[in-house]
C-alpha cells in the first residue's frame, strides 16, 4: 500500500519539497524592486563608514564599493526582509558608495564624507573652488 502510494504521489511530493526549500531560501520569488542605499554616513570622530539599505532580498549578499575606485570595502549578508547594515573604517573615505546584491545596484553620496574623500580626487562632496580673476592670461598680456 505504501509502495502504490509512493509509485503515485512520489513525484508531487518530491515537487512539493523543492517547492518548500526555494521559498525557504527566498530563491523562489524574487521583488521587482531594485535594491535601494539608505544611508551612507561617515562618523569621523569613530573613523567609521555606515551604510544600510534595503531590498537585497532574504538572506542575500550585498557588496558595498567605493563608487569612484571600485574597491570593496564590505560584504553582508541582509536579514529576513531584505535590510541590511554595514560598518567599516575605509581609508580614504569615498564620497560615493555604490551597493550591488543579485544583479542590482544603487549608489549614493556618502553624508559628512571629509574634504579629501576618495584621497583628495574630489567628488561630488566637495566645495565649490572660486578662481582668482587676477591671474593673467596671454590674451591679457597682448602676447598672442
Amino acid at each position: 500500500m505504501v509502495r502504490k502510494f509512493l509509485e503515485s504521489y512520489g513525484i508531487v511530493i518530491i515537487c512539493l519539497f523543492a517547492a518548500v526549500a526555494l521559498i525557504s531560501t527566498g530563491e523562489a520569488f524574487s521583488s521587482d524592486e531594485p535594491l535601494s542605499i539608505l544611508e551612507a554616513k561617515y562618523n569621523a570622530g569613530d573613523h567609521e563608514l555606515k551604510v544600510k539599505g534595503k531590498r537585497a532580498g532574504k538572506g542575500g549578499t550585498v557588496k558595498i564599493y567605493n563608487a569612484a575606485t571600485g574597491t570593496l570595502l564590505d560584504t553582508v549578508t541582509a536579514d529576513k526582509e531584505g535590510k541590511w547594515k554595514s560598518i567599516s573604517s575605509p581609508s580614504p573615505v569615498p564620497c560615493k558608495v555604490k551597493a550591488v546584491s543579485h544583479g542590482s545596484d544603487d549608489k549614493k553620496d556618502v553624508e559628512d564624507a571629509p574634504e579629501n574623500c576618495d584621497g583628495g580626487q574630489g567628488g561630488t562632496n566637495q566645495p565649490p573652488v572660486t578662481n582668482d580673476d587676477t591671474a593673467s592670461t596671454l590674451q591679457d598680456t597682448n602676447v598672442i
